[in-house]
């Protein structure tokens, strides 16, 4: 028969192990006692499927001889605080969207598509189309969450990809940054591979040249193996329908050498079952030189998306802003946005 100093210890376990499961914040709980024993109730202000989930997952994880096994339950919170802000709920919500001001392919982990919010006008149906893609946008429009949509469709269809963070090569001008960037894609997809070797040291040998001080040696040497790679890629792709390369923030490159990083890996895909889908402002952004006749055309080679409609009409941006916003507020256990945040604040 358990102690109430053992019950009480077993509630704490209980608290902690649902704590860590919502990234460290301790929900609301008591203990009810009932003719059949005493449970411990963890309340929360609009319980989503997400909550009762998890505290199965905890009760799951407890001994048979625990106080609480089979004794957890999820509930909506009576009244509202006074202090909502004050709330779990509340503080989880300022820890997602402070983690959701950044977007890159860990995001949200494998929730993201339950996270996410569709762009004002609907760019998911095209993002996903078997093509190359650039999108354009201002900072916080949207750009890296309109490449991860799809590149979360293609993890759950189990098709390829390699997503690059062109932020590692910011401001790079150099030829060499070509090799570099095509050794980080092969890198990526010896994933998929069932023989990675090969791939793994041609990426190597990728890096390496690189990061070698002879611009033009590395320029003809990777010419020379473009054949060699687009024949991996073909192996990648020719099994699992196409291989996606994704270049986010393309325009943190040095603008001189953008057109010249794009038409480097569209070599490799073109006609290859492989499509790039990129990111970036635009006004920092040059996909095609036209004296070196090289890169991406528009819109023979690519098409263009834009995300600037999300931020252009107030109607419209306050809407799409406020879908946001209530999306990550059930996902931590609230109602809407509202619940935390006046009319007047949502306005501004």
């Amino acid at each position: 028969m358990n102690t109430d100093s053992q019950k009480s210890s077993d509630a704490k376990s209980v608290a902690a192990a649902f704590s860590s499961l919502l990234g460290g914040v301790t929900p609301s709980s008591y203990i009810k006692s009932r003719p059949d024993g005493e449970f411990i109730i963890f309340e929360f202000a609009s319980p989503s499927e997400r909550h009762f989930r998890l505290a199965n997952q905890v009760n799951e994880s407890l001994s048979e001889d625990h106080s609480f096994k089979d004794r957890i339950g999820v509930t909506s919170r009576k009244k509202k605080p006074s202090n909502v802000l004050a709330t779990p709920e509340a503080v989880m919500l300022q820890r997602e969207l402070a983690a959701s001001l950044t977007v890159d392919r860990y995001t949200f982990g494998e929730n993201f598509l339950d996270r996410y919010t569709e762009s004002v006008t609907n760019l998911e149906d095209q993002i996903v189309v078997a093509a190359n893609h650039m999108v354009f946008g201002r900072r916080g429009s949207g750009k890296s969450s309109l490449l991860a949509f799809s590149m979360h469709q293609l993890r759950n269809s189990k098709q390829p990809f390699a997503w690059i963070a062109m932020q590692t090569y910011a401001g790079r001008s150099d030829i060499q940054v070509s090799a570099t960037i095509i050794g980080e894609i092969i890198s990526e997809a010896s994933r998929f591979a069932d023989s990675p070797s090969e791939f793994l040291e041609l990426a190597a040998q990728l890096t390496q040249l690189g990061e070698s001080d002879d611009g033009n040696a590395c320029q003809s040497r990777l010419a020379r193996i473009i054949p060699r790679i687009r024949r991996l890629l073909s192996e990648i792709s020719s099994p699992n329908g196409t291989f996606t390369i994704f270049l986010d923030d393309i325009h943190v490159l040095g603008k001189a050498m953008q057109a010249q990083v794009l038409s480097s890996v569209y070599s490799l895909t073109r006609g290859n079952r492989a499509f790039i889908k990129a990111s970036g402002i635009e006004q920092l952004t040059n996909l095609w030189d036209g004296i070196g006749r090289i890169g991406l055309e528009s819109p023979h080679d690519v098409q263009i998306l834009k995300l600037d409609h999300n931020l252009t009409s107030p109607d419209q941006s306050k809407m799409h802003i406020k879908s946001i916003l209530d999306r990550h507020a059930r996902y931590c256990g609230l109602p809407e946005i509202s619940y935390v945040a006046g009319q007047g604040f949502i306005d501004r």
